[in-house]
């Protein structure tokens, strides 16, 4: 009878423990292996990580163009100081009718992750509501999800193709609401107050473990933190 087996071992580095790393060994005995010797393969392994959350933000901090430490603006980002903490929320203070992306540090760094904010303000009727976005590589690259008032609809949009590539259609909730991208295997989820709203599937998947926060003013909007947040988190799914 052949047998075949899988453990999981860990090496230790003398020289240096924090060398030391998890590797699957395969064993076989086909049909009995001589005293002294084995077929074991040693294969070093990347185990996921532990779903759970990596980092919170409250934005409790004086007022002003001061983020958070770690924060940083990004490529979708024209204008620094484009973004300000007011009242204990982070919110949109600038000129520029652009999408404006800052990120939070600690990023996930693993592909299934999520990140959420709760949205609190978005200014007069008919304005862009702040956006969440997953799998972003820093360069304009991820998937971002929003309220369109325009369309009326939740959507998943490719930040790279300037594509929406999900919609529902429905009423915007009353704010403040829980605004929530999760990216887990080949889908991309779009999330409010905790129900799912939209999915997609894409054909070929991005894989970057980036997340950002986004702002977008438009033309009928002043520059003065009309839009705001609260309460970032992100982590893996």
């Amino acid at each position: 009878m052949r047998r075949e087996g899988l453990i999981r071992v860990q090496p230790y580095s003398i020289l240096d423990p924090s060398l030391s790393e998890v590797w699957e060994v395969h064993l076989t005995d086909a049909p009995l292996i001589e005293a002294g010797t084995s077929t074991a393969v040693y294969e070093p392994t990347d185990p996921a990580p532990e779903p759970g959350v990596l980092y919170t933000q409250s934005f409790d901090m004086a007022d002003g163009t001061t983020l958070p430490t770690g924060w940083t603006y990004r490529t979708g980002a024209p204008v620094t100081n484009s973004f300000v903490i007011a009242s204990n929320q982070l919110g949109l203070n600038t000129s520029s009718v652009a999408l404006h992306l800052v990120q939070p540090p600690t990023q996930p760094a693993w592909a299934d992750h999520y990140a959420e904010m709760d949205v609190t303000a978005i200014g007069a009727a008919g304005t862009y509501h702040p956006v969440v976005v997953v799998r972003y590589n820093g360069e304009l690259s991820g998937y971002l999800g929003r309220y369109n008032p325009t369309t009326g609809a939740w959507e998943i949009f490719d930040l790279a193709g300037g594509a929406v590539l999900a919609s529902f259609v429905e009423t915007a909730p009353a704010l403040p609401y829980t605004l929530r991208m999760e990216a887990d295997g080949g889908t991309v989820r779009l999330l409010v107050n905790g129900t799912e709203k939209v999915s997609h599937a894409p054909a070929a998947p991005l894989t970057a473990t980036g997340v950002a926060l986004g702002m977008r003013r438009n033309n009928s909007q002043a520059g003065d933190n009309a839009q705001r947040v609260d309460n970032w988190e992100h982590g893996i799914v």
